[in-house]
């Protein structure tokens, strides 16, 4: 695996998230992908010399934010997404990291690279310092907690994403309307043994 940062070609980026999404290629599809790989953080993800996939990112103070992550689906589940973030994270030398998805599987990718991840199963309150996150996310990025009710306007995935753990899922779908396109903001601090 190779991580480069810059931009990955368009024609790529919108047949890697068609692919990825489970979408047809539409007009909306492209104008999301052209604004996502303009951000301020972008890189391109390899796998022998082909592009599997892209990442962007926002940086907000120590908060390391992902605007979107893109995978083809050969390459999912192959710690990918952790690659990109820890490669993020060492350029940025950020603290925290944010996300919004619809995903329980990119909740989980967050969930193993910080130390305290919200929301999390046990249902945990944030504590003082997360609360400064989530209020930072609110101010930069217009994002509530846990739940952005219908941000995507309809489901993300042509196909439901779930997680292998019945358990994590069900809390997942009492918390997440995929049908609704309801989205999950996840704050956490960064493992710092992950550095």
């Amino acid at each position: 695996m190779k991580i480069l940062l810059e931009n990955p070609d368009v024609t790529k980026a919108v047949e890697l998230t068609s692919h990825g999404f489970v979408q047809p290629i539409t007009d909306e599809l492209i104008a999301d992908v052209e604004a996502h790989i303009r951000g301020d953080l972008v890189m391109r993800i390899l796998d022998n010399e082909h592009d599997v996939g892209f990442a962007t990112f926002e940086v907000h103070d120590e908060l390391l934010y992902l605007c979107g992550i893109m995978l083809d689906p050969t390459a999912q589940g192959r710690s990918y997404a952790r690659e990109a973030i820890h490669y993020a994270r060492k350029i940025t030398n950020t603290r925290y990291l944010g996300l919004r998805t619809q995903n329980p599987k990119m909740w989980a990718v967050g969930r193993r690279l910080c130390e305290v991840w919200l929301p999390d199963v046990q249902a945990e309150k944030p504590d003082s310092e997360m609360q400064q996150v989530i209020d930072l996310l609110k101010i930069k990025r217009n994002l509530p907690h846990p739940l952005d009710l219908g941000c995507y306007g309809e489901p993300l995935y042509g196909a439901k994403p779930e997680h292998q753990d019945p358990a994590i899922q069900r809390w997942w779908d009492e918390m997440c309307n995929f049908e609704r396109g309801d989205g999950i903001v996840c704050v956490g601090r960064l493992n710092p043994t992950h550095r």
